[in-house]
């Protein structure tokens, strides 16, 4: 075969060249994940090391499992979020996720706004559905509030109501 009859392609290519710097890449690739891998490690680890330990009562609840619910008001991650607590092995009640407690709350006051019951039976305050509140204030107006004695800037007394 004479040199014209060659293909142009043969003498261009250098399978050699392209060959290691194709290893090349992916040894880069390796290495950088394993790196990347390493570091975020690390840091997890020395977060975890500078976090106080749990208090003997918060340690003492973790290890019997049970649920611990902060006082109010809870304030809560947006739904898909997490706190970390899950990391520490506190995993929040799937029924106090902000979703769920809001519609219960939600629940609740309706059930509350429509309903009749006592706020203090002993002093005989009660409790009327909304609506029958507004119909009974538009029948009958709102109570008359005692007139009060308020001084101005001047140091005048002047009434006030």
């Amino acid at each position: 075969m004479s040199d014209h009859e060659r293909n142009p392609l043969d003498q261009d290519l250098n399978l050699k060249g392209i060959l290691l710097f194709t290893t090349g890449i992916i040894l880069l690739m390796v290495v950088a994940t394993a790196a990347m891998y390493f570091f975020t490690v690390g840091v997890r680890d020395r977060d975890r090391a500078r976090d106080a330990p749990p208090t003997p009562v918060l340690q003492e609840a973790i290890d019997e499992g049970i649920q611990l619910v902060p006082p109010a008001p809870r304030l809560q991650p947006q739904p898909g979020e997490t706190t970390g607590l899950v990391d520490r092995g506190i995993s929040p009640d799937w029924e106090t996720a902000p979703n769920v407690e809001m519609r219960r709350f939600l629940a609740e006051e309706k059930a509350e706004l429509s309903s009749y019951g006592w706020v203090d039976q002993g002093n005989g305050i009660a409790r009327v559905p909304i609506d029958r509140a507004m119909e009974m204030i538009v029948e009958q107006g709102l109570p008359a509030t005692p007139l009060q004695l308020v001084e101005d800037d001047g140091g005048e007394e002047r009434e006030d109501g």
